[in-house]
């Protein structure tokens, strides 16, 4: 029965996108999750398993891992009912205390704290533990598959650059958008804020933190006075191409198109709940290789 439920995944994938009336169930054929975040999970696994062709070696590992991390995961589930059920009634105490602006009794603030550190220590063990078992799978994985995988740290690092300029996917997008605004000031209000505006745009291209922040800040001026002093006709000329141009003279390169499956993703295959029910889908009856 589990591995009947286990091939609506492939089933699902061609129905998602059809009309209600068409997905009516098929005497003898699989019933499609009906739960749309069960069915989103077990698209973006399939996706994920598919995009690397893991191979049966490296999902049995991957089933190994996934089920003790489940284990894991129960257990921490488990300590988070006991934990409440033997101490819910100071940590109620300590609660209503705080928000009446009242001071919790000793007593109480002990347990509640006792059990909090408790829950917090055991989820932070487990969170380890899934983010080590995702770097295990990583290091089963070829040099081709690893080049599809947006390998640790780069993810954390890419967002951060991406955050730090507005959401902007590149450099040169990014100071495009400030060139924008700031082509919009009267010259004398130019020369007050031109030399504050490049440190801020440097800051966030290469980081408040970067030994090439100086560097960086004297190139973006240089950019922003150099265009500042365009006509508007030639601003309109070379606008479809100023990213490209900016970045050169910068010196710098623009975000790299991220791998097809983040790292986010490789946690995911580890710890999810319908992992086994995934690879039990595409796994050929008696073992062998994924079709």
């Amino acid at each position: 029965m589990g591995r009947r439920k286990a091939l609506a995944v492939a089933a699902a994938l061609a129905l998602a996108a059809l009309p209600a009336a068409a997905q009516t169930p098929t005497p003898g054929m699989p019933e499609v999750p009906r739960d749309a975040a069960q069915l989103y999970e077990d698209v973006q696994l399939l996706r994920s398993i598919r995009t690397l062709d893991l191979t049966s070696e490296q999902l049995g590992m991957l089933m190994q891992v996934n089920t003790s991390l489940l284990e894991q995961a129960a257990g921490l589930t488990r300590l988070r009912a006991s934990t409440w059920a033997d101490a819910h009634e100071q940590v109620e105490a300590v609660l209503e205390a705080w928000m009446s602006g009242e001071t919790a009794s000793a007593r109480n603030k002990t347990a509640a704290d006792r059990a909090v550190n408790r829950v917090n220590e055991a989820r932070s063990e487990y969170e380890s533990t899934r983010q080590r078992a995702a770097e295990g799978l990583y290091a089963q994985l070829s040099a081709e598959q690893r080049a599809l995988v947006e390998a640790p740290g780069v993810a954390e690092e890419r967002a951060a650059r991406i955050a730090r300029m507005g959401g902007a996917e590149s450099p040169g997008q990014y100071v495009l958008a400030e060139l924008d605004a700031i082509r919009d000031l009267m010259p004398d209000e130019f020369r007050m804020l031109a030399t504050g505006e490049a440190q801020r745009v440097a800051r966030a291209i290469v980081g408040p933190d970067s030994t090439d922040l100086q560097q960086m800040t004297a190139a973006v001026l240089g950019v922003l006075q150099q265009v500042y002093g365009w006509t508007p006709q030639r601003y309109l000329e070379q606008r479809p191409t100023l990213p490209q141009q900016i970045e050169a003279l910068l010196g710098i390169q623009a975000l790299a198109k991220s791998p097809p499956v983040p790292w986010s993703e490789l946690v995911r295959l580890t710890a999810s709940t319908r992992t086994s029910v995934v690879v039990m889908a595409i796994v050929p009856p008696g073992g062998g290789e994924v079709e």
